[in-house]
């Protein structure tokens, strides 16, 4: 495609990258998903009924128990270690508030009742991505982007709409959700009426509510949910919200128009349409699943699974999935999608304080791995037994919120926003700092380290799960104290922990394993992992780079040589992604872009990413068909690592496209240095660059053309090339001698995803 600088440009390139339907979605996985960051709707079914999937983000059971503080102490655990009593551990934290499936409740995400609607003929249709509406030949619907409300028009005469809590045909080990909600206290849904309005309501015997108010207008019905966190009366807040409406164009127009300025922020083409696709389908997903007044994205986003407690609780998992859903929103230019994970876990912060004082008796701040609504943690310890089976030091790691509080610095670096940096990011990395200043101890060798950690899931379910100055804690703690050191000087706060923060990096543990980086102290990598946290500090952190020291360049090269000895036979979705990211920030171009084609083994036909190799393709040994969604941010995130790279104050251009992409370019992708980036490359030279600061200044660039580049009529000559840059203004850069080729787009497949009459997968 061809990409002209507009401030809201043409959409039709997207045309190529609709969700195409063929026949009819049987069951739920393979819907059209629609959202808008408040309610979600999964269409399926054969239109005899049409089944619509509702989703809430705060629907959520929410009764914990307290842990017995005297017994659940990190002194108490630190000491039952060092006597090797680990049963008794297990026994401490079988007591935590866990998802058992006993008749106790505990935190969860809840499904909402299913709708049906009879007599829609549902034979196939186009996911419009431009505006996000689905259509069929007789029927259209969209979940609003501006307004919580769900539309569907081109009912029939004779519809019929029903609501209610669905059977889920899951094996025995699925609950259905009628029956949990019998067994936790939950009293029947109420039904009522308020004029044309129908309705229906679930109280929460811990106290709030949810409503589902729906109306029928000619042939539209229009759907609206609110909760107690929503507004004092549910109710009225839910029949007023579909109540009084403008008429379908007119409410479509409203949505349209979010949806153009939305894909207007950025916009990528490829010469290989099958990842391109992926790439929009992803872009859509992230622009259905947040808004600025909502909730962050939890591993389901807003389409979890029909009629059942969802997987792992439907919760936030700090030890990888949060953050991986989160980062193509820097790159893409879309920063605004990241302030309800901004603004909703830094309300959380006096909680995480609480909680690190009573486990760690420390100053600092603690979030558990596993996090309902609100920071309530939610803990899967096994019970206790007469030998250790685990699943147990993850309760007790010390790092989920230093690599949570990493957003919070990506946001500054790309924003330069010094009132956030203040506000927000210094703050959460401060608490984060705390907890890990007061756990390091003074070895005989005179460095600090850290007696009892976790590298995430690795080991899980033996006793080795619990270990010592880990690689990838040692990576948090570095990148802590030059964050806060760096915030320091650009809100020349006069922190008084500014020495303590240079105290640190001087005497910290050095990375464990010498030449390359092993799990832990005395743990290296002995088998194939699907976290690849311990190499945190090439990506995300940065740390380390083939741009720095020889002998970081060799920790980097042996890392992955022993990674890629061990294989991927325990590989999920998840890992590929991030090992695609890694590889980009290594120079590893093929290697970044053959983890991106191995992930479409992972995916439906929606693009949706299962947590198994449900079709046999020999790949892993994970087993599953669990959806989550931070697998596909993670590509989408690759993919524009391939094409842009800013790291360490220096731009890179096309720093890791395969030697066989010729032709690529990228408009209005986004900087760290708030600079935005556009270029073109065809037949393998660069033809161009354009950058836009919004803060201004000097702008370092690497420069990749093969020669002096022309900025403004002047020569600039030289490795890096150092650009004035007034804030708003747009510079070109070219080469001295532009070379004359015409780009041409070697892949024309189009609509790759959908459900196909011949699968594709």
């Amino acid at each position: 495609m061809t990409m002209k600088r507009h401030k809201l440009p043409a959409l039709d390139y997207l045309d190529d990258h609709d969700l195409v339907y063929e026949r009819a979605p049987e069951g739920w996985v393979d819907g059209v998903p629609m959202a808008n960051g408040h309610l979600g709707a999964m269409l399926w079914g054969d239109g005899q009924p049409l089944h619509v999937t509702l989703d809430k983000y705060d629907v959520w059971e929410t009764r914990a128990p307290e842990p017995n503080w005297d017994r659940f102490r990190y002194s108490v655990i630190r000491q039952l270690l060092r006597e090797n009593r680990l049963v008794e551990i297990q026994d401490i934290c079988s007591s935590l508030p866990k998802g058992s499936g006993d008749t106790v409740p505990y935190p969860t995400r809840l499904p909402l009742p299913r709708m049906a609607i009879d007599n829609l003929t549902f034979q196939g249709g186009r996911l419009r991505l431009k505006d996000a509406t689905w259509e069929t030949g007789r029927w259209r619907a969209f979940a609003h982007a501006t307004r919580r409300l769900f539309v569907l028009q081109g009912l029939p005469a004779d519809v019929t709409v029903r609501l209610d809590y669905a059977p889920n045909p899951g094996g025995k080990k699925v609950r259905q959700i009628q029956d949990l909600l019998n067994l936790w206290g939950y009293p029947p849904l109420e039904r009522g009426t308020a004029g044309t309005t129908q309705w229906v309501r679930q109280a929460f015997p811990a106290g709030g509510e949810y409503v589902i108010a729906y109306r029928v207008r000619s042939c539209e019905l229009l759907l609206s949910i609110q909760s107690s966190r929503d507004a004092a009366n549910p109710l009225q807040a839910a029949v007023a919200a579909v109540e009084n409406l403008p008429e379908y164009d007119s409410l479509h127009k409203e949505h349209a128009a979010w949806w153009r300025d939305f894909w207007g922020h950025s916009a990528i083409a490829l010469p290989d349409a099958r990842l391109e696709n992926l790439y929009y389908a992803e872009i859509y997903k992230l622009g259905s699943s947040t808004r600025p007044d909502g909730y962050p994205i939890p591993l389901q986003g807003l389409w979890s699974v029909d009629g059942c407690q969802p997987p792992w609780w439907g919760d936030y998992h700090l030890d990888l999935n949060v953050q991986e859903t989160y980062w193509p929103i820097y790159t893409s230019n879309h920063l605004d999608l990241g302030d309800a994970l901004y603004e909703r876990f830094f309300a959380m912060l006096p909680r995480f304080r609480e909680d690190g004082r009573k486990f760690f008796d420390s100053e600092g701040a603690w979030a558990r791995c596993a996090l309902a609504i609100d920071g309530i943690p939610i803990v899967g310890a096994k019970p206790a037994d007469d030998k250790y089976v685990g699943w147990v030091a993850t309760a007790c790691s010390p790092s989920y919120l230093a690599w949570l509080s990493h957003h919070y610095w990506l946001h500054y670096r790309y924003s330069l926003d010094a009132e956030f940096l203040r506000a927000r990011a210094q703050p959460m990395m401060k608490a984060a700092w705390q907890l890990y200043r007061d756990l390091l101890e003074e070895g005989p060798d005179g460095k600090l380290h850290l007696p009892v950690c976790h590298s995430p899931e690795y080991a899980e379910g033996t006793p080795a799960e619990w270990q010592a100055d880990t690689s990838y804690d040692g990576a948090l703690i570095r990148f802590l104290c030059q964050a806060l050191m760096e915030a320091d000087d650009v809100l020349a706060a006069h922190d008084p922990d500014r020495s303590k923060y240079a105290e640190i990096l001087a005497r910290l543990y050095d990375y464990p394993g010498g030449n390359e980086l092993w799990i832990a102290k005395d743990l290296p990598l002995t088998q194939s992992h699907r976290h690849l946290s311990h190499l945190l500090a090439i990506y995300p952190l940065g740390l380390l780079t083939i741009e720095g020291t020889e002998a970081d360049r060799l920790l980097i090269e042996n890392s992955l040589r022993t990674l890629r000895r061990q294989g991927m036979a325990a590989w999920a979705g998840h890992t590929y992604p991030p090992m695609s990211l890694i590889a980009a920030r290594a120079g590893k171009a093929e290697w970044a872009w053959n983890m991106l084609q191995l992930y479409f083994a992972w995916l439906t036909p929606n693009s949706l990413h299962l947590n198994g190799d449900r079709r046999n393709f020999g790949i892993t040994l994970f087993a599953g068909t669990a959806m989550t969604l931070e697998a596909g941010f993670g590509a989408a995130a690759a993919v524009m690592e391939l094409l842009l790279q800013s790291w360490n104050g220096l731009i890179r251009v096309f720093p890791a496209t395969p030697d066989f992409w010729p032709d690529v370019s990228f408009r209005d992708l986004l900087a760290e240095g708030a600079v935005l980036v556009s270029a073109e490359k065809k037949a393998g030279r660069v033809q161009w660059i354009e950058i836009e600061s919004r803060k201004g200044g000097m702008v370092r660039i690497k420069n990749v053309f093969q020669g002096p580049a022309m900025i403004a009529g002047q020569k600039y000559s030289g490795d890096i090339l150092e650009v004035p840059a007034k804030a708003g203004e747009r510079i070109r850069i070219v080469p001295a001698t532009p070379p004359a080729q015409k780009m041409e787009k070697t892949d024309r497949t189009k609509n790759w995803f959908g459900l196909k009459r011949l699968p594709r997968y």
